[in-house]
């Protein structure tokens, strides 16, 4: 494996990029003939959205999409060269949820999903530019529950994902990945009344394995899951509207 010969790649990094970053888990609070919107920035460098639709009571539809891209400047050979780190990936999932309670306050639902991603990563160390290249497929598995309130929601999620890589390649060479197994433990905190809501989602995805110093930057790395974003309920709008009238 080329990168084994290489010295401890973290500490002339040029990046904090893995080669795998992850979604914000979405936590749709869907019923029957409801559709929600999501988007929110993690970490002010990932853009993530989703969209949820429940065609029938119990069962709902989801897709995520994500896009990250970071870049900079590093002097190799005497020039300065640039760089432009991205990733970008796509799911969809089906689901099921259930509500309890005297008034349905309580939101339980399990989702399961497949999607694409791809990757591109560059670090530096003493005066050279390396690339890390990735294609893979992710499948997910993802619990979550909550309780909602008039004005404050909130509830906790867990979610799993295995990477299935098509191709991994350091400097256009094949390597074997490190961790193919990501947990994805958040909470969620939902406010907002009307059917513009604000949403702050707290967690971290940590790999089932780990290696060494070098792969633990890149191939095995731990990611906060920390967001803030918008969530757009189109339902309550007509609610708000027959209310009005």
């Amino acid at each position: 494996m080329a990168s084994r010969l290489l010295p401890i790649a973290c500490l002339g990094s040029l990046s904090g990029c893995a080669v795998y970053s992850p979604t914000v888990p979405s936590t749709p609070l869907v019923q029957k003939g409801q559709v929600e919107l999501a988007a929110s920035m993690r970490t002010l460098l990932s853009l993530d959205g989703s969209v949820a639709y429940s065609p029938i009571n119990c069962f709902l539809i989801s897709g995520e999409g994500a896009i990250r891209q970071t870049g900079g400047n590093k002097v190799v050979n005497g020039m300065k060269t640039g760089f432009t780190d991205t990733h970008r990936q796509v799911s969809s999932g089906v689901g099921a949820y259930q509500e309890f309670g005297a008034n349905r306050s309580l939101y339980a639902a399990a989702v399961g999903g497949v999607g694409v991603a791809a990757a591109n990563v560059h670090y530096g160390l003493l005066g050279s530019l390396s690339e890390y290249t990735a294609n893979y497929t992710r499948y997910y598995g993802q619990l979550y529950m909550a309780q909602r309130g008039q004005l404050i929601s909130g509830g906790a999620s867990l979610r799993a994902t295995w990477l299935s890589f098509n191709s991994l390649l350091f400097d256009h060479t094949p390597i074997a990945p490190v961790a193919r197994l990501y947990f994805e433990p958040s909470f969620f905190l939902r406010a907002g009344k009307g059917a513009l809501q604000t949403q702050l989602t707290v967690g971290i995805s940590v790999p089932a394995r780990t290696g060494s110093n070098y792969d633990a930057k890149y191939l095995s790395a731990r990611s906060s899951l920390v967001s803030l974003g918008l969530v757009f309920q189109p339902a309550l709008l007509k609610k708000r509207g027959d209310a009005a009238q």
